[in-house]
């Protein structure tokens, strides 16, 4: 028995409105995909095509998600088979590069 998160991304290609349906599916599975306290810190921005865009909270979270991106593809590839995701890219958050506010 296919689930129901396997199944809507396929009946959903095509319905207009409908076109960011993989990455809300990504963004609701992060969490239970990289675990609560590195999704709180790094996160789904975009995709485009098959390429996963996540953003992180700063420099060192780079350093911690960088050398992981394999392993998260091959999770987020085993959880939601419906989603294409060939690549992941990280980049800082734009929010984190302004420095401290004033």
């Amino acid at each position: 028995m296919e689930l129901a998160k396997d199944i809507l991304p396929r009946i959903l290609q095509g319905v207009p409105g409908m076109e960011g349906i993989d990455l809300d599916l990504i963004q609701a599975y992060w969490p239970a995909v990289v675990g609560p306290f590195m999704a709180s810190n790094c996160s789904p921005s975009r995709l485009e095509g098959t390429k996963l865009l996540v953003e992180v909270a700063d420099a060192g979270w780079m350093e911690e998600f960088w050398p992981m991106r394999g392993q998260v593809l091959s999770l987020l590839q085993r959880e939601l088979p419906s989603v294409t995701v060939e690549a992941i890219h990280a980049s800082i958050a734009p929010s984190a590069d302004r420095g401290p506010a004033r």
